[in-house]
């Protein structure tokens, strides 16, 4: 439960059930993490439009962590493990 409410899963090929969802449940904007690639994101993006037309606004959002490594993660793994010293001092979280 977040925010008073329960989960509800949508499993749709359609907008349509979410701005059902929306409009039932009074949102005005869906808050998810960036997506940079893959089915979602292909997904969003043939649908934002839509979403946009009934008001429903997309906000996609980054933690700071994700910036500072986003860059590092190019060619897999052990490239990111070399800058974790790097990442963390920048972060402050060492």
């Amino acid at each position: 439960m977040r925010f008073g409410r329960t989960y509800e899963t949508l499993n749709t090929g359609s907008p349509q059930p979410l701005l059902d969802w929306a409009k039932d449940t009074g949102a005005q904007q869906i808050v998810m993490p960036y997506t940079p690639r893959g089915p979602l994101k292909d997904w969003m993006d043939t649908v934002q439009t839509q979403l946009e037309d009934n008001t429903l606004a997309l906000c996609e959002i980054r933690r700071p962590w994700d910036d500072t490594i986003w860059r590092h993660a190019t060619a897999g793994f052990f490239k990111v493990k070399k800058e974790i010293p790097n990442i963390l001092a920048r972060l402050e979280i060492a």
